[in-house]
């Protein structure tokens, strides 16, 4: 069994993270109350537990689960919530999809494994909340999930939250300071002509 390829390089910082955990809804909190700017320009990539054909897929590709083995009974489908993110991602509703979910999980103790608790996140986000609830069953945001899982084995994730630019790790909620203090500054936003201060012609001429 091949190892899985590298993950591609992306000049934006990221964290993986787990509906499952409360340290990444921890974690969602502090970036955004304590690093609003790395929070807004961070990829924030699913990693979840996966149902019997995504582990399938993952180790058909070189990937490996961390997870540990699933107590008897649990039959949750992590794919739901965490596609559904991706689903509203694509919309550009990420962040705030995000921020309900963990919500919905961690204050009000909602299973996201319930296609309804989706639903409702979904409605509550003025969001049409079919695709939020079956986007466990779109091939493309399988294959999309899917690609975020290798990415994770790609990149040595072994739990969430993990932090990750080019070569730079940090795992854990009291790893965010540093990772965020160790990022080099966002390149600079160039300005275009309409927001560039006017000058007049006198000036012009007085300047030349």
């Amino acid at each position: 069994m091949s190892a899985p390829p590298a993950a591609p390089p992306r000049a934006a910082p990221r964290c993986y993270f787990s509906f499952r955990s409360p340290f990444s809804w921890l974690a969602w909190q502090e970036a955004a109350a304590r690093h609003p700017e790395l929070a807004a320009r961070m990829e924030w990539v699913p990693f979840f537990d996966p149902d019997p054909l995504t582990a399938r897929l993952v180790a058909d590709r070189g990937g490996w689960s961390p997870f540990p083995d699933r107590p008897p009974g649990d039959d949750r489908v992590w794919e739901v919530p965490h596609l559904a993110y991706l689903a509203a991602a694509r919309l550009g509703r990420g962040p705030d999809f995000l921020q309900a979910a963990f919500r919905a999980a961690f204050t009000r103790g909602l299973d996201l494994c319930d296609r309804a608790v989706v639903a409702r996140v979904g409605r509550e986000l003025g969001l049409d909340p079919a695709p939020l609830a079956h986007a466990a069953d779109v091939p493309e945001l399988r294959a999309h999930g899917l690609r975020a899982l290798l990415d994770a084995c790609a990149d040595g994730v072994f739990s969430v939250p993990f932090f990750v630019h080019d070569h730079l790790r940090c795992f854990g909620l009291d790893r965010l300071d540093t990772f965020a203090a160790l990022l080099p500054a966002p390149p600079p936003t160039p300005l275009s002509d309409r927001h560039q201060p006017a000058v007049s012609g006198r000036l012009r001429r007085s300047t030349a």
